[in-house]
């Protein structure tokens, strides 16, 4: 009577298969996180210009500000200020928001929107 198992062959081929899915995957799994990090970008710059607007109904005048922290206190936010944050957030005197990813001391993405404007622009900068 033979014992019923699984050869080494047959285990290799499954972890061949799976890795190979693995490989397959890893692109898609980049561009999916990337469209997520814009999406949560456009979020909070939409949520930015929502409340500026307030400010300005509340106190008549624009908020300018380049720290993150100062935009969540002034405009009573709760955008990420924490070191592990994907954006940087800030504020022209123009009335134009800003969302910046950096890599290093450059830029790798910016979203910008002005007060004037309904959906975010990419890689556009604040005049």
């Amino acid at each position: 009577m033979q014992k019923k198992g699984v050869t080494l062959i047959e285990l290799l081929i499954v972890i061949i298969i799976i890795g190979i899915l693995v490989i397959l995957s890893l692109p898609q799994y980049s561009q999916i996180r990337e469209r997520a990090f814009d999406r949560e970008a456009k979020a909070n710059l939409r949520l930015i210009q929502a409340a500026e607007r307030f400010y300005r109904l509340e106190l008549g005048g624009y908020y300018a500000s380049a720290d993150a922290g100062d935009i969540n206190i002034n405009l009573k936010l709760s955008l990420p200020s924490t070191t592990n944050r994907k954006w940087d957030y800030s504020i022209t005197p123009n009335n134009c928001s800003q969302a910046s990813r950096y890599q290093g001391p450059s830029p790798v993405k910016q979203w910008r929107l002005r007060d004037d404007e309904k959906e975010p622009v990419e890689d556009g900068t604040c005049p």
